[in-house]
């Protein structure tokens, strides 16, 4: 997923991998951080509780892929948005976006078209240890560049959210909170993505769920796209 949405490819099995149930800061700052990618070693180290988070693990090997330790907007904001996590530090490493592009209109979420894929489409434990991913993707019909009106209040702005019932009743949203303007201005027929890693399980982790139908439902910033069942073995 990293090679598709960066162009780049490599050998991540080159990387050395470590997990440490320490606390990890950023030399520079001294913030606490989920992981961090050494150039010098090409290891990626990983704190415990983010070593099972899809968009961490991603945003880590997409350095690593570019060899890179700085934030490139065109990467970590334009190719990958979405597949890896930017937190406020990236974002703001990775400079101001752009300008909005000349003759670009303000609209409605409605304005957008949705859809929704799930990876593999019948998941199970026995397959890719049980991960799998739901991806919402956005996009611009027009042939204008357009700016998306997020519904207020929207501090942060929360763009991409996912439903998933759970059998029997009830259910869980996850919602992915944007902090950068990039994510609400599309180019004439742009997709954006947003990546929502899962497993299957039955051991009461956050993106963990149980054998069973659900019914997914992807939206952006309201917006939703048409349901699709999944079935979890």
């Amino acid at each position: 997923m990293t090679e598709a949405c960066s162009g780049v490819t490599g050998s991540l099995a080159a990387v050395s991998w470590y997990e440490t149930t320490g606390i990890l800061r950023d030399p520079d700052n001294g913030k606490v951080i989920d992981g961090y990618w050494s150039s010098a070693s090409n290891r990626i180290v990983l704190s415990a509780d983010a070593k099972m988070d899809g968009a961490v693990v991603r945003h880590e090997m997409l350095h690593a892929l570019i060899r890179q330790a700085g934030h490139s907007r065109a990467q970590f904001l334009g190719r990958c948005a979405g597949v890896v996590s930017c937190s406020l530090a990236c974002v703001d490493d990775a400079g101001s976006p752009p300008a909005p592009a000349p003759g670009t209109t303000q609209v409605l979420p409605g304005a957008l078209t949705l859809g929704i894929l799930v990876s593999p489409k019948s998941p199970t434990s026995t397959q890719d240890e049980g991960f799998f991913t739901v991806t919402v993707t956005a996009t611009n019909p027009s042939s204008k560049p357009v700016q998306v009106l997020l519904p207020l209040p929207a501090s942060p702005p929360k763009t991409f959210a996912v439903f998933m019932s759970y059998p029997g009743g009830g259910g869980v949203t996850d919602i992915a909170i944007e902090l950068d303007l990039s994510a609400v201005r599309f180019a004439p027929g742009e997709m954006k993505q947003q990546v929502f890693d899962y497993v299957v399980g039955q051991h009461g982790g956050a993106n963990e769920r149980a054998p069973g139908t659900y019914t997914v439902i992807g939206s952006y910033a309201g917006k939703e796209a048409a349901p699709v069942t999944v079935v979890l073995k």
